[in-house]
């Protein structure tokens, strides 16, 4: 907002950036639950619950595209947003999300016109995700232990989703803990595969949030310094 921005432009350039991310993670889940059900032979309920899940994330994944993608499918889910909303907390939340609406409408056919614009943007996440295989793999490689890069990708990707669909705050727990089950069951000892989902979890969420709490204290002071 001190730079001009509404809440309504930054809302939905962070929806479309989660979108973006999360396609990218969903690409690779195929392939880790492939190689998953070629390389170990699963029970009957294991298969069903990868499946459920599997199907699960497909349809977030239609959802969120119809909302991005089809307007009228967006103006109908809003609707009910609001609704439910203002039945939980008595609040009217409606200019908010018309507002947010119209600056995803108007960011949707600014894409439309410029479809190569968002080349960037999508080669960075990938660029992300791809070094963020790279640093699990290290992580591998500080405690002694070497995998494939098939079983690498698998359990990332399937520990990764499973964190997302658990709904829990960055997957805590969640993530650690698919992650190591997926991982012994390609082969890695459990104590070494849980031991490298923690490392990875302090390299890549941990040390990068207490590092961010530098930069975020010097915003806050810059914001009281401007409105004292």
């Amino acid at each position: 907002q001190r730079r001009g921005l509404t809440v309504g432009d930054s809302l939905a350039a962070t929806l479309v950036h989660s979108y973006l991310n999360n396609l990218a993670l969903f690409v690779l889940l195929p392939f880790g639950l492939i190689n998953l059900l070629i390389s170990h032979p699963l029970t009957r309920g294991e298969t069903i619950g990868l499946g459920l899940a599997t199907g699960l994330l497909f349809l977030l994944f239609v959802v969120a595209a119809a909302v991005f993608f089809v307007s009228p499918v967006r103006s109908a889910v809003l609707r009910v947003l609001h609704r439910g909303m203002h039945a939980l907390t008595r609040r009217d939340i409606g200019p908010t999300l018309e507002d947010f609406e119209a600056t995803l409408t108007r960011g949707m056919k600014a894409l439309r016109g410029r479809p190569l614009a968002i080349a960037l943007p999508l080669a960075l996440i990938v660029a992300d995700w791809s070094f963020t295989v790279i640093a699990l793999g290290f992580c591998f490689k500080a405690l002694g232990t070497a995998v494939s890069p098939g079983v690498l990708v698998t359990g990332f990707a399937v520990g990764v989703a499973a964190g997302l669909l658990s709904l829990v705050p960055g997957g805590l727990g969640v993530q650690e803990g698919s992650m190591s089950g997926v991982y012994a069951l390609l082969g890695v000892p459990l104590e070494q595969a849980f031991l490298v989902s923690v490392l990875f979890r302090a390299v890549y969420y941990l040390i990068p949030f207490a590092i961010s709490l530098a930069f975020y204290w010097r915003l806050m002071r810059e914001v009281r310094q401007a409105h004292p």
